[in-house]
């Protein structure tokens, strides 16, 4: 059962559903980290985070090219690839691995790893950016 529903949020995320997938996989009390950053908790404050970073993209594509599913620990990890257009930042790409613990077929804790946004326009451009908002 996990392994569907960790291909339909795969399915949903690269087809850009990013609000749709925060709705239908998310638990109203899920706790997310990302790096060191302050933790995030509840579904309704990163809807709100991803709208306002969807409103400074023009074009957000995702591609996830390793999904593991443990369906006796209700966990799920892989890698994510992000390739954006900001609005005023240009080209960017983020490359980050993920680990989600799911309960009753929602998603309650998930943490993102990553080093940083980087240009897609050449090698080795470091963007300060850690979150393309």
């Amino acid at each position: 059962m996990l392994r569907e529903l960790a291909d339909q949020y795969k399915q949903l995320l690269e087809q850009g559903n990013t609000i749709a997938v925060i709705e239908r996989f998310y638990d109203d009390d899920i706790y997310q980290l990302e790096n060191d950053e302050e933790t995030i908790i509840g579904k309704q404050r990163l809807l709100e985070l991803e709208k306002q970073s969807l409103e400074k993209v023009n074009e957000l594509i995702f591609r996830i090219p390793t999904l593991v599913v443990d369906e006796e620990h209700q966990v799920v990890m892989g890698e994510m690839m992000i390739t954006f257009y900001h609005k005023t930042g240009g080209l960017r790409f983020l490359k980050e691995a993920f680990v989600q613990h799911w309960e009753n077929g929602r998603i309650v804790k998930q943490q993102f790893y990553y080093r940083g946004i980087r240009s897609a326009e050449g090698p080795g451009k470091a963007v300060n950016n850690t979150n393309p908002s």
